[in-house]
């Protein structure tokens, strides 16, 4: 999930707060819109929902969703914005729909500081400046993430969840099951599977055979490891289920990723 790489840049700007300023109704064709509010207000429709942005909210806006806005008069908001397309090795379509629109960042500070360092960057035009100003913008979309999942209902949980996922990448040869991590987060079973699904988008299981299956590749790929060895030391005894799984979710055999 959230296999993504900016593969290009059309627009980087900074607005000043003007009470004058509106957009019409957009609807992005070729590229996804990320802002994030400065300072002031302004109300934004979104699909015919009414917003109002304040400091600190960003704004994303992927291809195809319509969009218009409204600058506070009496509190005219200011902004940073960029304009970028993604690409998907995996073949994901884009982000899961709860991204679209208004994500109230606990990130802001870190934000800002990374578009007040894209601006000059995409302006200046140096040579390296595509290389640099497309890390800025994956950075930007990581604490995108970071703030959506720390803003859904279940947040309290989110700490808990973490850890768990940080017990799952440590320990990828073992296999976990629904209770014992549910224990583990002080959750019982069942709101442990809705939280977890909420705050990765993914059930326990296929985000446990994430890691394993990635895992795995790594090995195939640095050569230390033929496929059953890769399977074992990922916690699959059976081979020929870890090479049908494997290609379910990498689309290719894991010998497709030994290495020559």
């Amino acid at each position: 999930m959230y296999d993504f790489v900016v593969s290009d840049i059309s627009y980087v700007l900074e607005r000043q707060p003007d009470p004058s300023w509106r957009t019409g109704e957009i609807r992005n064709r070729t590229h996804h819109i990320l802002a994030i509010n400065k300072s002031g207000k302004a109300l934004y429709n979104i699909e015919g929902t009414n917003h109002m942005i304040t400091k600190g909210d960003l704004l994303y806006f992927p291809k195809g969703l319509a969009h218009s806005g409204i600058s506070d008069t009496d509190d005219p908001w200011g902004f940073y914005m960029v304009a970028f397309d993604l690409e998907s090795p995996s073949g994901e379509t884009g982000f899961p729909s709860y991204y679209s629109g208004v994500i109230h960042s606990s990130f802001y500070h870190k934000i800002v500081e990374l578009f007040q360092a894209l601006g000059p960057a995409w302006t200046g035009k140096k040579p390296g400046h595509l290389l640099y100003c497309r890390s800025i913008v994956m950075e930007i979309l990581y604490h995108m993430i970071r703030a959506r999942t720390f803003s859904l209902p279940n947040s309290p949980h989110t700490p808990a969840i973490e850890n768990i996922i940080n017990l799952m990448q440590e320990n990828y040869s073992l296999h976990y099951n629904v209770q014992e991590l549910a224990a583990l987060a002080g959750l019982s079973p069942s709101h442990f599977r809705l939280v977890f699904k909420k705050v990765t988008g993914q059930s326990i299981l296929d985000y446990q055979n994430q890691i394993k299956l990635g895992k795995a590749k790594d090995l195939l790929l640095s050569g230390e490891c033929n496929v059953t060895e890769a399977a074992s030391q990922t916690g699959f005894g059976n081979v020929y289920y870890f090479s049908r799984l494997f290609k379910q979710v990498m689309g290719f055999n894991p010998s497709h990723y030994l290495r020559k």
